[in-house]
């Protein structure tokens, strides 16, 4: 017999029917029948995703590390001189160093060590002319400074209670001076040496708080700028000097190669 509109019957099949266009894998109240496996499926592609990106990261930085160090060696074999010029580097720092330890005539040489260290990493260049160079712009800057400090500390122990304010004046002067002369065109090639000057004149004047203690910062740092300085200027000339000089003729016979050929 025909089951009739509305009843249990009726319900049954209609809920059938309606089942029949639910999508895979859900029940009728919207819950997935099987949430469990999705789940541990998603996490399992998370986790692969994650591996993934961390194995790429790791592989592009060991090929840029493999890379980079392939580049330095074939700058090196291009070009031995760069090679020797770190060498020499370490080999002058570690002189320093050692001399720095070895301070038994005079103990209070460590406290002010670290011009020695700056002079060498500095001054220390590529060729032996711009060693050179910088050297004497180094010297200078760090005499005259030391000299003019000197005196400008004399001068203001008769200021009294406003000797703090007179040295900041004075390093005042002495910063507008240096700055605008070094601007000057003839001056250009001795701007490192105003910078140096700058340098030394603000650091001991605001160090020293005596005459004492003015004439020994600028006597100790003197001399040990004159230390790294002879250091670094002895290791770059008689140890595989490298001369701005044979760049240039090899750049003057490239140039020539190159006229040539553009006449030929």
């Amino acid at each position: 017999m025909a089951a009739k509109f509305g009843s249990m019957t009726q319900s049954f099949l209609s809920g059938d029917k309606a089942n029949l266009h639910l999508p895979k894998g859900y029940s009728e109240l919207g819950l997935s029948s099987s949430s469990g496996a999705g789940d541990n499926s998603n996490s399992g592609n998370v986790k692969c995703r994650c591996f993934r990106f961390l194995t790429d990261k790791i592989a592009g930085f060991y090929n840029g590390v493999v890379e980079n160090v392939g580049n330095l060696y074939e700058m090196g074999k291009s070009d031995p001189r760069k090679f020797f010029f770190a060498i020499k580097m370490g080999f002058s720092l570690a002189v320093v160093s050692l001399l720095i330890f070895l301070r038994a005539p005079l103990k209070n040489v460590a406290t002010y060590s670290i011009w020695a260290i700056l002079t060498v990493v500095v001054v220390f260049e590529f060729s032996v002319g711009a060693t050179l160079n910088k050297g004497f712009n180094r010297g200078l800057g760090t005499l005259s400074a030391g000299g003019l400090a000197l005196g400008i500390a004399e001068l203001s122990n008769l200021a009294g209670n406003f000797q703090e304010v007179f040295i900041i004046i004075s390093i005042f002067i002495a910063g507008f001076c240096a700055s605008y002369a070094k601007l000057y065109p003839t001056m250009k090639s001795y701007e490192y040496g105003f910078r140096v000057f700058l340098l030394t004149y603000c650091i001991v004047m605001v160090t020293g708080s005596s005459t004492t203690k003015f004439f020994q910062t600028a006597i100790y740092r003197l001399m040990l700028i004159a230390v790294g300085a002879a250091i670094a200027l002895f290791v770059n000339i008689c140890i595989f000097p490298i001369w701005a000089g044979e760049d240039l003729h090899k750049l003057v016979v490239k140039n020539f190669k190159g006229v040539a050929t553009s006449l030929e």
